[in-house]
């Protein structure tokens, strides 16, 4: 095997890896999406890390995993429907870590009543790290772009 031949097999390794990653991140973020949808505790802790921060619209943070979880259940809790819908993230792996940045178009309903809707986008910014070989949130912050509650137009 030449040197260019090894160089070469080397870089697609590398950007395969790399593609590989960025799948798993995004994976953590839809499994975060549905979890919230789902309002699955074991699912929600999965996708943190024991000592994860978050802070939602620049709320005060909240630290460790189950934390995050037993906050996001109870701001959950009264809606009967919620439907968490999350970009492809914008995936930057550096070594150990990564960093994902993703849009969320949210709809929520507080009961029955159509005129209980909200709607919200927001960005998710994100850092990750594995645990035990699987891609982990460590850091979220949520950024409320618009919020809108009432009935949809007809």
């Amino acid at each position: 095997m030449t040197n260019d031949t090894m160089r070469a097999d080397t870089v697609t390794r590398q950007a395969l890896a790399a593609y590989v990653a960025k799948a798993q991140v995004g994976e953590v973020l839809q499994a975060y999406a549905f979890g919230c949808d789902e309002k699955d505790r074991e699912a929600l802790l999965g996708v943190f890390t024991e000592d994860a921060r978050a802070t939602y619209d620049g709320q005060t943070w909240l630290e460790a995993g189950t934390t995050i979880v037993d906050w996001l259940l109870e701001a959950l809790g009264g809606l009967s429907y919620s439907q968490h819908m999350i970009t492809t993230p914008r995936t930057t792996i550096d070594g150990g870590t990564a960093h994902a940045v993703g849009y969320l178009n949210a709809h929520q309903l507080a009961g029955t009543d159509p005129a209980t809707l909200i709607r919200m986008n927001a960005r998710y910014d994100c850092d990750l790290r594995p645990v035990d070989g699987r891609w982990r949130i460590s850091s979220l912050t949520l950024t409320v772009g618009w919020f809108d509650s009432g009935a949809p137009a007809s």
